[in-house]
């Protein structure tokens, strides 16, 4: 599955609901660093579509799986998300992410300082 297409994504969700009724444990472990600039996917900047993006479009499409879990009694449903500091060797010190419009989503300008 590739986390920078929403294509993609709907794909292995919709074969994973053809395999199971339920899930009760997610866990989120995409990472991209690239210095690449190029959009991806739905014209995202590849870091964003990769890292925060996809994962919260996987997270949403698989809503009912998890829900049909949480469900059952005695359910212990998961959503588990791992991070990183990669981004530290990336930017500049002190880089202040301009997180003041859905732009910076889109524009390597502001993602690669």
């Amino acid at each position: 599955m590739d986390l920078a297409d929403m294509g993609s994504i709907t794909a292995a969700v919709d074969w994973l609901k053809t395999q199971e009724e339920r899930l009760d444990l997610l866990i989120h472990n995409a990472a991209a660093a690239t210095w690449s600039t190029e959009s991806v996917g739905a014209g995202w900047e590849p870091h964003m579509a990769v890292n925060f993006i996809g994962p919260f479009a996987l997270t949403n499409r698989l809503l009912p799986l998890l829900q049909s879990a949480a469900a059952e009694k005695d359910a212990d449903v998961r959503i588990v998300t791992l991070t990183s500091t990669a981004q530290v060797a990336m930017l500049p010190s002190g880089f202040k992410f301009p997180f003041t419009s859905p732009d910076c989503l889109r524009s390597p300008v502001l993602s690669h300082p």
